[in-house]
């Protein structure tokens, strides 16, 4: 099948790409010239040069596909503002629904966020639970939520809306300054660690997203994409440190007073905002993470398989062997 994946050089899209070729799918691609295409040139991707913001370059680029997965997304950084996070998770997104529409796609898989629940009174959160979510880039992958769901219904497309658990694994650099402190021991806890933080290795979120393409006229069902395991902060470091044979002494400080700060930056900014690194820092220790995927269980037959011991020793081991422990 000829397989069109926006984001492919990201670290979702890579893995994605990667699982779906050895599978002799072929898959196509949309970059932009600055983007490094070291990794998806050797696995034989059909690549386009240009921007998902920009309709002709992804029609381009979507031409004779049949399935699509829309991973392509602006993520957090301090120094994105709105029009940023608007032109990629929501102006993209309409260029490709638009254009799976013009060019035959039957079906399209958008790759959105459990941050679009933002912090729910109800734990763990389902499909069911309110959408609120907290900050720019989580409020535009609603926005993106929301056009796929209208292309669903005026045009009868076919798609699945895949909300994914913070991820981990090999060519992920989201978790690296965590390993980075507890393998050289320095590491300051915020609180008991007793909050849980539903993390997910990176096979288990491919095998979903697979098991997401393969269904048949969908109008836009939302399905959570997760782990089996739903550790908390303190079983995550621990792991993190018995597997990488460091005898770890956490030092703990007390988290009423983070907590009272992030409580006022959410008040004072209502979401408007980029987060702060030191915000998101917070919010890992003190906050509750978890998600239920039964849905994703009953409906799609999804059955993640990597425990959080496997994963964190698969990752460790890629860190170590490119240098970056």
């Amino acid at each position: 099948m000829k397989i069109f994946i926006s984001g492919a050089t990201g670290f979702v899209g890579g893995h994605l790409a990667e699982n779906l070729i050895k599978e002799n799918h072929e898959i196509k691609t949309l970059v932009r010239k600055s983007s490094d295409v070291s990794f998806i040139k050797t696995l034989g991707v059909d690549i386009t040069y240009g921007d998902i913001t920009d309709y002709a370059s992804v029609k381009a680029a979507m031409e004779g596909c049949e399935l699509v997965y829309h991973a392509a997304s602006s993520r957090f950084s301090t120094s994105i503002k709105y029009p940023v996070y608007y032109d990629v998770n929501v102006k993209g997104t309409r260029n490709v629904m638009h254009t799976a529409i013009e060019t035959g796609v039957s079906h399209v898989v958008y790759c959105s966020t459990v941050g679009v629940y933002g912090w729910s009174c109800k734990i763990p959160v389902d499909e069911n639970t309110p959408l609120n979510p907290n900050g720019l880039y989580s409020k535009t992958k609603l926005e993106g939520e929301r056009l796929v769901s209208k292309y669903c219904d005026k045009y009868g497309i076919s798609a699945v809306i895949a909300r994914l658990t913070s991820v981990y694994g090999p060519r992920d650099f989201f978790w690296l300054k965590l390993f980075q402190d507890i393998v050289k021991k320095r590491f300051i806890m915020i609180g008991s660690g007793k909050s849980h933080h539903h993390i997910t290795y990176i096979d288990d979120i491919v095998q979903g997203l697979k098991l997401c393409g393969k269904i048949q006229n969908s109008s836009a069902k939302s399905y959570i994409i997760g782990s089996k395991e739903i550790p908390t902060v303190a079983q995550i470091v621990e792991t993190i440190a018995e597997e990488s044979g460091v005898h770890l002494q956490v030092k703990k400080i007390p988290a009423p007073p983070f907590a009272a700060a992030y409580t006022v930056f959410r008040l004072l900014t209502k979401g408007f905002s980029t987060e702060p690194l030191i915000m998101r820092k917070i919010n890992f220790f003190i906050k509750e993470h978890m998600y239920d995927i039964s849905k994703a269980r009953n409906e799609l037959n999804y059955f993640p398989k990597i425990s959080l011991r496997e994963g964190i020793k698969q990752t460790l081991c890629w860190y170590l062997e490119y240098g970056y422990l």
